[in-house]
């Protein structure tokens, strides 16, 4: 996986998650990057978030860990910040940053 001190843009989207879930998003053509643990996560963030991507995927776990360096981010229209639960059941966070953003579009609860 590419270091953040190297990040060179192939895609316009990009994974931030564990090693192991990068690689199916590698497969589908995103520059991915893995964490080992939530303490890369903000230090790969920071990189990622500067390197011009219209799309960061962030796994759910660990969007939890790092809420409040995303929270910022959620307010802008770049880069679009999508979490992705990344094991079954899911911890809840994607459904209910898909929840506010419905609610914040349409005014009302779906």
């Amino acid at each position: 996986m590419p270091e953040p001190e190297d990040t060179i843009r192939t895609s316009p989207v990009a994974f931030l998650g564990s090693p192991g879930a990068a690689l199916a998003f590698r497969a589908m053509g995103f520059d991915v990057y893995g964490a080992e643990d939530a303490r890369q996560g903000p230090r790969l963030w920071e990189k990622i978030a500067k390197a011009g991507y219209s799309a960061i995927f962030v796994s759910e776990t660990l969007a939890a860990e790092m809420k409040t360096i995303l929270e910022p981010y959620y307010l802008r229209p770049l880069p679009a910040v999508i979490l992705v639960p990344e094991r079954q059941p899911g911890i809840g966070l994607a459904a209910e940053r898909i929840r506010l953003a419905t609610l914040k579009a349409v005014g009302a609860e779906i």
